[in-house]
Protein backbone atom coordinates (compact mmCIF):
# COMPACT_ATOMS: atom_id res chain seq x y z
CA UNK A 1 0.00 0.00 0.00
CA UNK A 2 1.23 3.49 -0.83
CA UNK A 3 1.92 5.63 2.22
CA UNK A 4 0.19 8.90 3.03
CA UNK A 5 1.89 12.19 3.85
CA UNK A 6 0.06 14.66 6.13
CA UNK A 7 1.55 18.09 6.92
CA UNK A 8 0.48 20.07 9.99
CA UNK A 9 0.75 23.86 9.99
CA UNK A 10 0.14 26.51 12.64
CA UNK A 11 1.77 28.82 15.17
CA UNK A 12 3.60 27.62 18.25
CA UNK A 13 1.11 26.72 20.97
CA UNK A 14 -1.78 25.97 18.61
CA UNK A 15 -1.89 22.25 19.48
CA UNK A 16 -0.03 20.57 16.61
CA UNK A 17 2.03 18.32 18.86
CA UNK A 18 -1.05 17.20 20.81
CA UNK A 19 -3.02 16.51 17.63
CA UNK A 20 -0.16 14.64 15.96
CA UNK A 21 0.28 12.41 18.99
CA UNK A 22 -3.45 11.73 19.17
CA UNK A 23 -3.53 10.79 15.49
CA UNK A 24 -0.44 8.62 15.86
CA UNK A 25 -2.07 6.61 18.65
CA UNK A 26 -5.30 6.28 16.68
CA UNK A 27 -3.57 5.14 13.50
CA UNK A 28 -1.29 2.67 15.29
CA UNK A 29 -4.37 1.27 17.04
CA UNK A 30 -5.93 0.73 13.61
CA UNK A 31 -2.86 -1.20 12.47
CA UNK A 32 -1.01 1.49 10.48
CA UNK A 33 2.71 2.08 10.56
CA UNK A 34 3.27 5.72 11.47
CA UNK A 35 6.32 7.96 11.13
CA UNK A 36 6.29 11.32 12.94
CA UNK A 37 8.69 13.99 11.69
CA UNK A 38 9.56 17.36 13.17
CA UNK A 39 11.69 19.15 10.62
CA UNK A 40 13.85 21.35 12.86
CA UNK A 41 14.39 18.93 15.73
CA UNK A 42 16.50 16.00 16.80
CA UNK A 43 14.57 13.85 14.28
CA UNK A 44 16.73 15.52 11.65
CA UNK A 45 20.37 16.23 12.63
CA UNK A 46 20.71 18.91 9.97
CA UNK A 47 17.42 20.48 11.04
CA UNK A 48 18.53 20.45 14.66
CA UNK A 49 21.72 22.25 13.67
CA UNK A 50 19.80 24.79 11.56
CA UNK A 51 17.24 25.77 14.21
CA UNK A 52 19.53 28.08 16.26
CA UNK A 53 20.14 30.16 13.13
CA UNK A 54 16.43 30.37 12.33
CA UNK A 55 15.38 31.81 15.69
CA UNK A 56 17.94 34.61 15.83
CA UNK A 57 17.96 38.04 14.22
CA UNK A 58 21.69 37.73 13.61
CA UNK A 59 21.20 35.63 10.45
CA UNK A 60 20.29 37.09 7.06
CA UNK A 61 16.74 36.23 5.93
CA UNK A 62 17.74 34.59 2.65
CA UNK A 63 20.34 32.51 4.49
CA UNK A 64 17.59 31.31 6.84
CA UNK A 65 15.41 30.30 3.90
CA UNK A 66 18.20 28.35 2.22
CA UNK A 67 19.02 26.61 5.53
CA UNK A 68 15.35 25.64 6.00
CA UNK A 69 15.20 24.10 2.55
CA UNK A 70 18.47 22.23 3.09
CA UNK A 71 16.99 20.71 6.26
CA UNK A 72 13.68 19.94 4.51
CA UNK A 73 15.34 18.17 1.61
CA UNK A 74 17.42 16.11 4.03
CA UNK A 75 14.31 15.15 5.97
CA UNK A 76 12.28 14.26 2.88
CA UNK A 77 15.06 12.23 1.26
CA UNK A 78 16.25 10.30 4.32
CA UNK A 79 13.08 9.91 6.39
CA UNK A 80 9.85 10.73 4.56
CA UNK A 81 10.37 9.15 1.13
CA UNK A 82 11.63 5.82 2.58
CA UNK A 83 8.72 5.73 5.06
CA UNK A 84 6.17 6.38 2.31
CA UNK A 85 7.75 3.64 0.19
CA UNK A 86 7.12 1.23 3.08
CA UNK A 87 3.45 2.26 3.27
CA UNK A 88 3.72 4.37 6.42
CA UNK A 89 1.49 7.30 7.29
CA UNK A 90 3.85 10.26 7.76
CA UNK A 91 2.74 13.01 10.16
CA UNK A 92 4.95 16.04 9.47
CA UNK A 93 5.16 18.92 11.94
CA UNK A 94 5.35 22.10 9.78
CA UNK A 95 5.91 22.30 6.05
CA UNK A 96 5.98 25.00 3.36
CA UNK A 97 3.06 27.12 4.59
CA UNK A 98 4.88 27.48 7.90
CA UNK A 99 7.99 28.61 6.05
CA UNK A 100 5.93 31.28 4.31
CA UNK A 101 4.20 32.37 7.53
CA UNK A 102 7.36 32.64 9.61
CA UNK A 103 9.64 34.03 6.89
CA UNK A 104 6.95 36.15 5.25
CA UNK A 105 8.69 39.53 5.53
CA UNK A 106 11.86 38.10 4.00
CA UNK A 107 10.09 36.32 1.15
CA UNK A 108 7.83 39.16 -0.01
CA UNK A 109 10.78 41.58 -0.02
CA UNK A 110 13.19 39.38 -1.96
CA UNK A 111 14.43 40.73 -5.31
CA UNK A 112 12.59 39.08 -8.20
CA UNK A 113 15.54 36.86 -9.13
CA UNK A 114 16.01 35.59 -5.58
CA UNK A 115 12.26 34.91 -5.16
CA UNK A 116 12.24 32.99 -8.44
CA UNK A 117 15.22 30.93 -7.25
CA UNK A 118 13.44 30.09 -3.96
CA UNK A 119 10.33 29.03 -5.89
CA UNK A 120 12.48 26.74 -8.06
CA UNK A 121 14.07 25.20 -4.95
CA UNK A 122 10.63 24.83 -3.37
CA UNK A 123 9.10 23.07 -6.38
CA UNK A 124 12.13 20.84 -6.83
CA UNK A 125 11.93 19.86 -3.14
CA UNK A 126 8.33 18.72 -3.67
CA UNK A 127 9.59 16.26 -6.26
CA UNK A 128 11.08 14.25 -3.38
CA UNK A 129 7.77 13.97 -1.53
CA UNK A 130 4.58 15.98 -1.71
CA UNK A 131 1.98 16.03 1.10
CA UNK A 132 -1.37 14.43 0.36
CA UNK A 133 -3.10 16.73 2.83
CA UNK A 134 -2.29 19.71 5.00
CA UNK A 135 -4.07 20.64 8.22
CA UNK A 136 -3.79 24.19 9.55
CA UNK A 137 -4.58 24.62 13.23
CA UNK A 138 -5.65 28.19 13.93
CA UNK A 139 -5.63 29.32 17.55
CA UNK A 140 -6.25 32.65 19.25
CA UNK A 141 -2.81 34.26 19.61
CA UNK A 142 -3.27 35.05 23.30
CA UNK A 143 -4.21 31.44 24.04
CA UNK A 144 -1.17 30.21 22.09
CA UNK A 145 1.12 32.58 24.03
CA UNK A 146 -0.39 31.38 27.33
CA UNK A 147 0.26 27.74 26.44
CA UNK A 148 3.86 28.50 25.48
CA UNK A 149 4.38 30.32 28.78
CA UNK A 150 3.00 27.35 30.71
CA UNK A 151 5.59 25.05 29.15
CA UNK A 152 8.49 26.73 30.93
CA UNK A 153 11.99 26.43 29.54
CA UNK A 154 13.79 28.74 27.10
CA UNK A 155 11.82 30.90 24.70
CA UNK A 156 12.79 32.59 21.45
CA UNK A 157 11.60 35.64 19.51
CA UNK A 158 8.85 33.62 17.79
CA UNK A 159 7.16 33.00 21.16
CA UNK A 160 6.11 36.60 21.84
CA UNK A 161 2.46 37.62 21.47
CA UNK A 162 3.33 40.13 18.72
CA UNK A 163 5.11 37.47 16.65
CA UNK A 164 2.39 34.85 17.20
CA UNK A 165 -0.29 37.35 16.13
CA UNK A 166 1.67 38.28 12.99
CA UNK A 167 2.35 34.66 12.01
CA UNK A 168 -1.28 33.63 12.55
CA UNK A 169 -2.34 36.50 10.26
CA UNK A 170 0.09 35.29 7.59
CA UNK A 171 -1.39 31.78 7.69
CA UNK A 172 -4.90 33.14 7.21
CA UNK A 173 -3.75 35.50 4.47
CA UNK A 174 -2.40 32.56 2.48
CA UNK A 175 -5.83 30.98 2.67
CA UNK A 176 -7.40 34.13 1.18
CA UNK A 177 -4.61 34.82 -1.33
CA UNK A 178 -3.15 31.50 -2.54
CA UNK A 179 -0.70 33.30 -4.84
CA UNK A 180 1.20 34.38 -1.72
CA UNK A 181 2.33 30.78 -1.28
CA UNK A 182 5.76 29.60 -2.25
CA UNK A 183 6.09 27.97 -5.64
CA UNK A 184 3.02 29.51 -7.29
CA UNK A 185 -0.73 29.60 -6.85
CA UNK A 186 -1.47 26.10 -5.60
CA UNK A 187 -0.65 24.82 -2.15
CA UNK A 188 1.45 21.64 -2.24
CA UNK A 189 -1.39 19.76 -0.59
CA UNK A 190 -5.14 19.72 -0.07
CA UNK A 191 -5.58 22.37 2.61
CA UNK A 192 -7.98 22.07 5.54
CA UNK A 193 -8.41 24.60 8.33
CA UNK A 194 -9.29 23.62 11.88
CA UNK A 195 -9.90 25.98 14.77
CA UNK A 196 -8.88 25.65 18.40
CA UNK A 197 -9.82 28.07 21.14
CA UNK A 198 -11.90 31.09 20.10
CA UNK A 199 -10.61 32.74 16.92
CA UNK A 200 -12.79 35.47 15.43
CA UNK A 201 -14.04 33.12 12.70
CA UNK A 202 -15.25 30.49 15.17
CA UNK A 203 -18.27 30.97 17.42
CA UNK A 204 -17.49 28.37 20.07
CA UNK A 205 -14.54 26.66 21.66
CA UNK A 206 -13.47 23.38 20.11
CA UNK A 207 -12.20 20.68 22.46
CA UNK A 208 -9.07 18.65 21.82
CA UNK A 209 -11.25 15.57 21.37
CA UNK A 210 -13.39 17.36 18.77
CA UNK A 211 -10.28 18.42 16.86
CA UNK A 212 -8.91 14.88 16.92
CA UNK A 213 -12.18 13.43 15.65
CA UNK A 214 -12.34 16.04 12.89
CA UNK A 215 -8.78 15.21 11.85
CA UNK A 216 -9.57 11.49 11.78
CA UNK A 217 -12.50 12.19 9.46
CA UNK A 218 -10.23 14.22 7.17
CA UNK A 219 -7.71 11.39 6.98
CA UNK A 220 -10.47 8.95 6.07
CA UNK A 221 -10.95 10.88 2.81
CA UNK A 222 -7.49 9.92 1.60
Amino acid sequence: MKGKFIAFEGVDGCGKTTLIEGLRKHLVGDGYEVTVVSELSGDNPLGSAVRPFIVTNDTDGLTKLLAIYAARRESLEKVVAPALAKGHVVLYDRFSDSTMAYQYDTIVNLPAGARAAIDVIHNDTLRIARPDMGILLHCDAREAARRIGNRGGPRDEFDTLDHITKHAMHYLQMGRNPSDRLGGVESPHSWCRMYIGQPTECSEEVSKRDVLQQAIRLLQRL
